[in-house]
């Protein structure tokens, strides 16, 4: 576990409300959408996708608060379909996972018992960050897990 302050970043991003189960699916049509509705509206990509959850339920079936963000740069004004958005700086335990998405979860597990172990408290805000993406199997692909700390 690594503990880091991770700075605010514009996103556009597309907030919904629905179940672990069904993340992947939902994300292939959102970001898809938004990666269209950026090239739209002149934006530049300024990093890589990031999954931000509030409150992440303890099972598949729960629903939660999700939003899809891809960070961008534009000085234009945006009249989309979609939310341009700040995300707040905020402290963050993290952890790399690496490998097929169906173990992301062992990632989440490794870095809660950090976390408690360390006496650190969780805000409810987790993200991740896909740093390289080669496809759910892929054993290559690199998800940065954080949760934001309380102050």
């Amino acid at each position: 576990m690594e503990i880091k302050v991770v700075p605010a970043i514009l996103v556009l991003s597309a907030p919904r409300r629905i179940t672990l189960a069904e993340v992947g699916g939902e994300a292939s049509v959102v970001c898809a959408a938004i990666e269209a509705d950026a090239v739209a509206h002149g934006m530049t990509v300024s990093g890589p996708w990031m999954f931000v959850y509030y409150n992440l339920p303890h099972d598949r079936d729960t629903p939660c608060e999700i939003e899809f963000c891809l960070p961008v740069r534009t000085e234009l004004a945006y009249h989309g379909e979609h939310v341009l958005k700040t995300l707040a700086d905020t402290t963050c335990a993290t952890h790399i996972y690496q490998g097929p998405l169906d173990g992301l979860f062992n990632g989440y597990a490794a870095l809660l018992q950090a976390v408690a172990s360390q006496g650190c408290r969780l805000s409810g805000e987790s993200r991740e960050v896909y740093h390289c993406w080669h496809g759910p199997q892929a054993v290559d692909s690199q998800v940065e897990i954080l949760f934001a700390l309380e102050p």
